[in-house]
């Protein structure tokens, strides 16, 4: 079974080949690139923007514009003619080929050429740990069969050369889901689940602390069965600032309140169970919710 990933900088879809958690629904389409689109709303994704700034030209404008709507190919012309002295024009230019269709090698590897060129000039810079981040993508997810090593050391070198960047901190967060992906015992396992926690417990990006629970949370549960972990992790990604879409934290509160009743705490239950009755009042299973939680409270 081949692994891809697919979705939201944070986590995470599947498509029919792959396993890993989901958030919910998404529309079918391919949006491995779309983490660097200047300050987009891609539907229900946030997506982490470029600072593009006013003095681009209109034609650099015009590549975003058509980048943040999947129009890859004509990006790409918008860019190709853009200034391309500018590096957040060759940045653009490198995420329009790899959305560009029909997928080929020589778009991948012009692509991959131009981020290895922008990450060396400055590996610290804004522009350098984006396009080393789409190195990483690019050995992750877009080679056939997938570079694990590599990826996990290029994810790796971005988060170290800009720890405090939104971006580097979600490198991290990818180095540790490649990581724990390709570790299969359960001690080794769990050491790197405490490493990785360690690391990511002083994240100052909020999308990429409330991704690192997230990850943390899959695999204490799919890896380890652990669930007092388990449960902390779920409820430290519902009391993240950055929001969930309510599918998603309704499932999130009947899961948590599911292990607090396995791990004899009726009354966290309780609370979780009643979070979801007042807030998913439209949701069918309020029903069934209502009846576990009269059973919770005739049993105290």
């Amino acid at each position: 079974m081949k692994w891809r990933y697919r979705g939201k900088l944070g986590f995470g879809y599947y498509n029919n080949r792959s396993r890993w958690f989901s958030l919910g629904p998404t529309p079918t389409v391919w949006i491995e690139v779309l983490p660097m689109i200047p300050l987009v709303r891609l539907r229900a994704f946030w997506i982490a923007g470029l600072c593009v700034g006013s003095a681009l030209s209109m034609k650099a404008e015009d590549g975003w514009a058509l980048i943040s709507s999947l129009q890859f190919n004509d990006a790409r012309g918008a860019f190709t003619d853009a200034d391309q002295s500018d590096p957040r024009n060759r940045l653009g230019l490198g995420v329009a080929l790899l959305g560009s269709q029909p997928k080929t090698e020589a778009n991948l590897a012009r692509a991959e050429t131009i981020f290895r060129e922008l990450r060396d000039a400055d590996t610290s810079s804004d522009i350098g740990v984006r396009a080393g981040f789409f190195l990483a993508r690019i050995a992750h997810l877009h080679r056939q069969p997938s570079r694990w090593t590599e990826a996990a050391e290029l994810y790796r070198a971005t988060y170290d050369a800009a720890p405090t960047h939104p971006i580097g901190q979600r490198a991290l967060v990818h180095w540790g889901i490649v990581t724990l992906l390709r570790t299969t015992n359960a001690e080794s396992v769990r050491e790197e689940l405490e490493r990785f926690k360690t690391q990511t417990a002083e994240f100052t990006d909020e999308g990429a602390a409330r991704d690192a629970h997230w990850v943390l949370m899959d695999f204490y549960e799919r890896k380890l069965d652990d669930k007092a972990a388990t449960l902390r992790e779920i409820e430290a990604v519902l009391t993240s600032p950055v929001p969930l879409r309510d599918v998603t934290r309704f499932g999130l509160l009947i899961q948590a309140a599911e292990l607090s009743r396995l791990l004899g705490n009726t009354e966290r239950a309780l609370g979780h169970f009643r979070a979801f009755v007042a807030q998913a009042t439209r949701d069918s299973r309020i029903f069934l919710v209502k009846e576990r939680v009269a059973e919770l409270e005739a049993s105290q």
